[in-house]
């Protein structure tokens, strides 16, 4: 009698080992997704930036002749890209680390440095804040997570 119990009791614990093993694997894909999503929307992020550096160039290059709505459409953009990334690394909780800290700090600078009317702005300031940004996005692409 006593062998048959542990036997169940062996069978039971084996099955709850299983069972545990599954739901740690499945948990283990769901955080690698998800960190897998969090740096999508960061390149995402220094993307919609270097596109909205390239349209402020063409911007100061046609004299501010050029409308201003495509730089409108590429920092919304950029701020909605740092947003998603911001909402994923708040929901693994990961915000509270220097690496995103660090990261929230040049988004931070840069979006104060682009949020501008671009047409009370001269040509040299224009100059100015593009090589300012320009060093924001390689400081952003410098703290990737690999």
């Amino acid at each position: 009698m006593k062998s048959k119990f542990s036997f169940v009791i062996l069978g039971i614990s084996v099955c709850i080992l299983l069972i545990s093993a599954i739901f740690f694997n499945k948990y283990l894909v769901l955080k690698n997704n998800v960190q897998i999503a969090a740096n999508s929307a960061y390149k995402h992020t220094i993307m919609e930036s270097q596109n909205f550096q390239k349209e402020l160039k063409a911007y100061i290059e046609s004299g501010k002749k050029m409308d201003t709505e495509n730089l409108t459409i590429y920092f919304t953009k950029f701020e909605e890209n740092f947003g998603s990334f911001g909402l994923i690394k708040n929901t693994i909780g990961d915000v509270d680390k220097p690496l995103y800290q660090e990261q929230r700090s040049f988004y931070t600078e840069l979006r104060d440095l682009i949020f501008v009317d671009y047409n009370n702005i001269s040509i040299e300031e224009l100059k100015k804040m593009d090589m300012k940004i320009g060093h924001l996005i390689s400081s952003l692409q410098n703290l990737k997570e690999y």
